[in-house]
């Protein structure tokens, strides 16, 4: 009997990816990441800059370096905002229908979006 041992990964996954940004509260989104991909969420990573029915609030120079925080263990109703990403345990070995994002800084992510 050979018993293989599985590691974990953490990782991020963006709200908005079109599979999760249906979802409007963080408890609906840990329960399907949980049942459908065997993922345990974490917390937030939220920008303090949003945007609420179009309107843009904390409104920043588009060239600074957008402040962001962490949230872990957000309650069952937290609202999610489509500029969230979720902090996720995911096995290691786990082949994913979606990327996961794996220590990309906010930097990476704006020289990559002007890229395309």
């Amino acid at each position: 009997y050979q018993r293989r041992v599985r590691g974990c990964r953490i990782a991020q996954i963006s709200l908005r990816d079109e599979r999760f940004s249906r979802f409007r509260v963080y408890g609906e989104l840990f329960v399907f990441l949980l049942h459908n991909y065997s993922m345990l969420a974490l917390g937030l990573y939220r920008s303090y800059h949003h945007t609420t029915k179009g309107k843009s609030v904390h409104k920043r120079a588009e060239n600074t370096n957008e402040d962001r925080y962490v949230t872990t263990a957000p309650s069952y109703d937290s609202k999610l905002r489509l500029n969230d990403k979720v902090f996720v345990l995911a096995q290691s070995e786990m082949e994913l229908p979606f990327p996961l994002e794996l220590g990309k800084t906010d930097a990476e992510e704006r020289r990559e979006k002007r890229e395309e």
